[in-house]
């Protein structure tokens, strides 16, 4: 699941990226958070190329867009990636391996690789690549029953919502395997979703886990 809002320039980068995995991705959807245009052109453009399903809802940014495409996806498993970013080779099959195949919709296992981050408009080849094992969207396949069942993306926060989901998932029980190999290679910009403000939806996001904590404690 894709969404987006402008970025139509990455579109195809990342796309390209997925067709590359073969037979390991059943459908991508792309969510189309109302870009205006001539990026809304591009965009559709680009996912006909591709011969991916594209769907256009009215702005309400990335968390409202992950779920529509959460809830029309029919696969087992869910991957979100960013337009503007990039899968690595191999990224989906090693992450599905780890999970003994993938094939239990009711699993309650996911899988996270390795992030190699790169500067936008400079060369990988010029600079020791950076990695991490950060708990990024694009570098984890998570079961759509558990998704669904915890009620997606908390949409009222403009940021940190996969960090919310995430710790909601885990105090379900969710277990993620690591995955050894670079899974995704994140882009470094200046127009980043997670670089700016969005303080106050990271301290709303903090507040509501140690609820959750003190809740599960008592």
């Amino acid at each position: 699941v894709i969404p987006l809002r402008n970025h139509a320039d990455l579109l195809d980068g990342a796309l390209a990226s997925i067709a590359a995995q073969g037979d390991s991705v059943a459908e991508v959807i792309v969510v189309d958070d109302g870009s205006p245009a001539p990026d809304a052109e591009v965009i559709a453009e680009t996912c006909r190329a591709h011969g991916v399903r594209r769907v256009r809802q009215a702005p309400s940014g990335a968390a409202v867009g992950r779920n529509l495409g959460a809830r029309l996806a029919t696969g087992t498993h869910l991957l979100f990636l960013d337009a503007d970013d990039l899968l690595g080779a191999g990224a989906v099959a090693d992450l599905v391996a780890a999970l003994g195949g993938g094939d239990a919709d009711g699993s309650n296992r996911g899988a996270l690789g390795i992030t190699e981050e790169f500067l936008d408009g400079e060369p990988i080849a010029t600079r020791a690549p950076v990695t991490t094992r950060a708990r990024l969207l694009g570098a984890m396949v998570l079961p759509r029953s558990v998704f669904l069942a915890l009620g997606g993306f908390d949409e009222s926060l403009g940021r940190g919502e996969a960090i919310d989901l995430l710790h909601r998932a885990t105090q379900a029980g969710l277990e993620l395997v690591d995955v050894e190999t670079v899974v995704l290679r994140r882009r470094l910009h200046a127009a980043n979703g997670g670089q700016g403000s969005g303080t106050a939806d990271y301290l709303t996001v903090a507040h509501q886990a140690i609820q959750r904590l003190r809740a599960a404690r008592s």
